[in-house]
């Protein structure tokens, strides 16, 4: 067993010491000088000269209609001053919360310290006395550039406080007129365009025309308000420039600190209310942030390797980023924990996923009761929300359904929640049906899909047949297979083994272009293809299940990801010849979600081909890309431009710093590609092609704590799990799947390895044996299960004591698929 080193901080000194970012040299040297910090409703941009952006999150309309303050780096919102401009220096943050130096030609005015809660941002200063500190805001900063009509007076002034108020209306006709039903939440489109009541008017070709009392009538469509408040207890005098832009908040004959807050409510009193309650109660509300972020921390994974400081960092900071962007009403996250505001179901779900991995089981569980408790009335699952949790758009069944699928029963599973699994069973049965009611004879999902945004600019139609949409969906059905069996729901077992059989059938066929080695975008009626190459059309390789749909072409997979995927500055989602790559930004982009499927399907197809030097060259490369990000922005960055991208200079445009399923998205694929470690459903299983070159700590599975090592360049030799050794198994046995704390240590020692069990999907393997020649177990599934075996000599395998068939995959790997559980022998020849 390992000892993990105690990860309890002592103080908030040593939470900053320990595991604040640096942004050394004033930013200065950055591709993007500024820092985002953020908590439920609020988020705050740093840069050396102020404060030059501030969104919140209130009952206004979604996307831009958060930005609150908008303002350049160079001459921000929110400036600190004594008689001179002064400028931040030493810099440090966490994701709620920063501290800086005030300075003046490199002398010391204050020390600062900020942090967020809820809708606030307290400022506080430790200063020498001193004769007077100002802060300038310009007002001429409120972002008007909005849905709707914005609005901002010039500011009340109180004795503590300055209060502005923003206000925004807009007619629902005069939006219909020009946006259609953008942003128009879904219960409204039976009322406004007259169709039945389930159908979001998004997903039509032609939108319906209005009903003309809609049109004719004065009825609002934006109506909201939004106040922000500066309130200190300090005194302070304020005055106006000569243009008006301007107002500063003089601080006069200071003995030693400034406390000041900066506040945002959808009225001037719920405003003003919290901006006093932090003032009065700011020591408590900052432990409370304090100890959110070291239960975070504690439960972190982390990653060691020889150089690549900058990617551990990165790794480590994901965690604390995903959980402030968590909305505190609902448990789900914000697009970004930036300014990008969304509360989409896809990114949900994949940021959920991973939050096991840190022990966020309550955070998975959350999101999942809450999309539960949040579909469109046919059932689906949301495609994104508004401000007040209604439907804003669906898809009426497609990927994300199939995913949401994955997600609840990755946690039921990993956290052993099957009571849970029990109680939302009708649901997830409910959603599978309405994925099974899109089907067509092969089992493939009918339908343009869910994304990217433009569907019909790919080329897809209402009879396209996606191969993203089907290959979640078989995962899916594998998935409700195994739930059928174990709550004994025999008709749903059987349909989802039959439809899943007949994917697995026709999938590679129908979706592999032979002439490119690749899958294709999509097939349309007529089982033609269309001849698009986007990188999510692997979103089927998401989880092991996935590999099956794979294996007979993963070689030409991994070498076409390798010569069209993988860019000197990024991993492509189109290659660069598609004729599409122009249609959409992320086409051209380096959007780190999808390198989960590039690196994974390289990595395997590698493997399998045993071409380690092209695995080892990937996963460098890889590793090389997330040390720039990190280096270039602090942070994970959605969208990096690689058209316009130079291998010198760096990234020249990019998306919003902290995108949640990017995020988890480089975090998944360190962990499944570089490390080679892969955790579906509750089990462990390492990748055996001698190239995992990181170590990771403190990974979460079943509640457990696992720290994987790798020794050794050479080939596969054997692993030692708390102090076992085993040479001719890649999966954990169950005996060891317990909530303690374990240690895996993988040996690359040797010049070629015989044979090995390489992973055991959809059940467990347990009371593992094993000899020189002889390997038994017994292996443990409720219904269809895939144990895959590579071999370069002879082999025997006898299920329950009689002789079984095997089936080869691709070249010395083989699949040999169970039913039930079974007692597994096998003899090497």
């Amino acid at each position: 067993m390992s000892n993990f080193k105690n990860k309890k901080i002592n103080s908030e000194n040593e939470l900053f010491l320990r595991y604040a970012i640096e942004y050394e040299n004033s930013f200065n040297g950055m591709l993007l000088p500024c820092n985002w910090i953020t908590d439920s409703k609020i988020a705050v941009c740093f840069g050396k000269y102020g404060i030059s952006a501030v969104d919140y999150h209130g009952s206004q309309p979604v996307s831009r209609n958060a930005k609150m303050i908008k303002s350049g780096l160079e001459d921000p919102a929110f400036r600190f001053l004594t008689n001179k401009e002064l400028e931040l220096s030493d810099y440090k943050a966490l994701p709620y919360k920063c501290k800086f130096l005030l300075k003046n030609d490199n002398s010391i005015f204050a020390e600062a310290t900020c942090f967020t809660f809820d809708s606030v941002l307290f400022l506080h200063f430790e200063t020498e006395p001193c004769s007077s500190f100002d802060i300038s805001f310009n007002m001429k900063s409120f972002y008007t550039n909005v849905h709707g009509n914005m609005t901002w007076d010039s500011g009340i002034i109180r004795k503590n406080s300055i209060t502005f108020k923003g206000i925004n209306r807009y007619l629902l006709s005069d939006w219909i007129k020009q946006k259609g039903a953008y942003l128009v939440p879904v219960k409204e489109h039976k009322r406004i365009f007259n169709t039945e009541e389930w159908i979001d008017v998004n997903n039509l070709d032609v939108l319906p025309i209005a009903d003309e009392d809609i049109l004719r009538s004065n009825e609002l469509f934006i109506d909201s308000q939004c106040c922000m408040v500066i309130h200190s207890f300090n005194k302070f005098t304020t005055e106006r420039d000569k243009e008006g832009k301007k107002i500063i908040l003089s601080f006069k004959n200071i003995s030693s600190s400034i406390d000041l807050c900066i506040c945002f409510g959808d009225t001037a009193h719920e405003a003003q209310s919290k901006a006093l309650n932090m003032i009065k109660d700011k020591e408590n509300l900052e432990i409370i942030q304090d100890k959110r972020y070291e239960e975070i921390i504690a439960n972190s994974p982390a990653i060691s390797m020889e150089k690549f400081n900058s990617t551990k960092i990165l790794f480590s900071s994901i965690p604390m980023y995903v959980e402030s962007a968590k909305q505190s009403q609902s448990g789900m996250t914000r697009a970004s924990s930036s300014s990008y505001y969304w509360v989409w179901g896809w990114d949900n779900i994949v940021t959920a996923m991973e939050m096991s991995k840190w022990n966020d089981y309550k955070g998975q569980k959350d999101i999942i009761s809450f999309i539960l408790s949040h579909r469109w009335i046919d059932g689906s699952v949301p495609h994104r929300y508004d401000r007040e949790y209604n439907v804003m758009q669906t898809m009426h069944f497609c990927a994300e359904d199939s995913l949401f699928i994955i997600l609840a029963y990755q946690y039921c599973i990993d956290a052993e929640d099957y009571a849970y699994l029990k109680e939302i069973y009708a649901d997830l049965k409910q959603i599978w049906m309405g994925l099974v009611n899109k089907t067509d004879a092969k089992g493939y999902i009918k339908g343009p899909g869910f994304y990217p945004d433009n569907l019909k600019a790919l080329g897809r139609n209402e009879n396209s047949r996606t191969a993203m949409e089907t290959g979640t969906f078989y995962t899916a059905c594998r998935i409700m297979e195994i739930t059928a069996s174990i709550l004994n729901d025999i008709p749903t077992k059987e349909l989802a083994f039959d439809i899943f059989t007949k994917i697995e059938d026709n999938y590679i066929k129908d979706f592999f272009n032979e002439e490119y080695g690749t899958l294709i975008d999509s097939i349309y009626d007529d089982n033609s293809q269309n001849i698009t190459f986007p990188l999510y059309a692997y979103m089927g390789a998401y989880t092991s299940f996935g590999y099956s749909l794979f294996y007979k072409k993963i070689n030409q997979i991994a070498t076409f990801i390798n010569q069209n995927y993988v860019h000197p500055m990024g991993i492509r989602v189109m290659p660069l010849y598609d004729k599409n790559r122009n249609n959409e930004s992320v086409h051209h982009s380096w959007y780190p979600h999808w390198d989960i499927y590039a690196m994974k399907l390289l990595r395997k197809g590698f493997m399998i081909g045993k071409d380690r030097y092209r695995t080892t060259s990937a996963i460098l490369h890889y590793l090389n890309l997330t040390e720039r990000m990190w280096e270039g922005y602090k942070a994970v960055m959605e969208l990096l431009e690689l058209d316009t991208a130079d291998y010198m200079e760096g990234w020249k445009q990019h998306g919003q710093a902290w995108n949640c399923n990017c995020a988890t998205g480089i975090f998944r694929t360190i962990i499944e590609s570089a490390a080679g470690i892969i955790t579906d459903f509750g089990n462990i299983r390492i990748l055996p092609d001698g190239c995992s070159n990181v170590n990771i700590s403190n990974l979460t599975v079943r509640k457990g704590r696992w720290a994987v090592s790798s020794f050794g360049t050479e080939e596969f030799s054997y692993i030692v799990v708390d102090g076992i050794k085993l040479f001719k198994t890649c999966v954990i046995p169950d005996e060891f799947m317990t909530k303690d704390n374990h240690l895996l240590q993988i040996f690359n020692t040797s010049e070629s390895y015989d044979f090995m069990i390489c992973s055991f999907t959809g059940g467990c393997i347990k009371n593992y044996k094993e000899s020189e020649f002889l390997i038994s177990f017994n292996a443990e599934c409720a219904a269809t299960a895939d144990l895959v075996i590579m071999a370069t000599k002879s082999f025997k395998i006898y299920i329950d004591n009689e002789s079984w068939p095997v089936r080869n995959l691709n070249n010395e790997y083989y699949l040999i698929r169970l039913k039930d559980s079974c007692t597994i022998n096998i003899e090497l020849i």
